[in-house]
């Protein structure tokens, strides 16, 4: 299933990555990635060029790519959203975000930097667009990417069981929500030395509760449209 979506007469836009991965989806207000609205727009400039895919998969890595910086790079104590922040930010002034998310950040293309188009030439000095998601992240934050870049990004969560002990050393390996991509763990930390088992037994009866509500809405809802059925039958 796709992760972008346009709106009528807006940007595309696309679901904010660290959003997706956090505890139950919740959209947290203070997200360092949307900052609470959910989702990033995409680029006019990039997007002329680009499928929505490609530009989409480009801003997952480059937020995985500085997630990692910041994961690797400083401690539970520092502030670990600066490198994130700074990739946003070169993103909205290289137009693969839009920069009306962004009114700081300078809306200059990518492919008007000097810097960057002597280094998308080919052997033959011809100007030349770069092929894929990665090596377009990696031109635009000026900054390698690692295969694991690409396989954490896409990796799924993983779910604890009650005799596991994950933080026997003090180190959370995954997110909040079980992610292992340094983007969730950054965003969405799980608390350092967290009971294993207590957790899996809270999630387990937050499972039962959630599915108890399903059961008890949906008789509410199965009357509501039978009254809505009825009302636009005697309207007709």
């Amino acid at each position: 299933m796709s992760d972008t979506t346009t709106p009528p007469g807006g940007m595309m836009r696309k679901l904010c990555p660290a959003c997706i991965t956090r505890l139950d989806h919740v959209v947290h207000p203070e997200c360092i990635v949307c900052a609470g609205t959910g989702y990033l727009r995409l680029g006019d400039g990039a997007m002329s060029l680009y499928t929505p895919e490609v530009v989409s998969r480009a801003v997952d890595l480059s937020l995985e790519a500085a997630a990692r910086t910041a994961d690797t790079t400083r401690t539970l104590s520092d502030d670990r959203s600066e490198p994130i922040r700074a990739a946003l930010d070169t993103l909205t002034a290289a137009g693969i975000l839009a920069a009306s998310d962004r009114p700081e950040a300078t809306a200059t293309p990518w492919w008007a930097k000097s810097s960057v188009r002597g280094q998308l030439r080919d052997q033959h000095g011809r100007f030349s667009l770069v092929r894929d998601a990665e090596e377009l992240a990696a031109d635009t934050l000026q900054q390698p990417l690692i295969p694991l870049d690409s396989v954490l990004a896409d990796a799924g969560p993983y779910e604890y069981t009650e005799d596991d002990r994950p933080n026997a050393r003090g180190l959370p390996l995954l997110s909040q929500n079980g992610y292992p991509s340094h983007l969730a763990r950054v965003a969405d930390p799980q608390e350092n030395g967290r009971n294993t088992k207590q957790w899996v037994r809270e999630r387990h009866f937050d499972r039962l509760r959630a599915e108890a509500l399903k059961e008890a809405a949906a008789p509410a809802a199965a009357k509501k449209q039978r009254r809505t059925r009825a009302e636009l039958a005697r309207t007709a």
